[in-house]
């Protein structure tokens, strides 16, 4: 299981090396995954209302 807060399209960018080594992990990374992408407002800020 990989998880990020960045967006799946921005993942190439973030994983840095050779464009030939970064080219093979997002091969392996994305074919055959399953992909959860959440959307909405972030929790955090509901958390440091309710803590202040």
């Amino acid at each position: 299981m990989i998880s990020s807060q960045y967006p799946f399209d921005q993942w190439y960018e973030y994983i840095g090396g050779r464009g030939d080594q970064r080219d093979a992990m997002m091969d392996r990374i994305a074919n055959g995954s399953h992909r959860l992408e959440l959307k909405g407002p972030s929790m955090r800020e509901k958390r440091e209302k309710v803590m202040k």
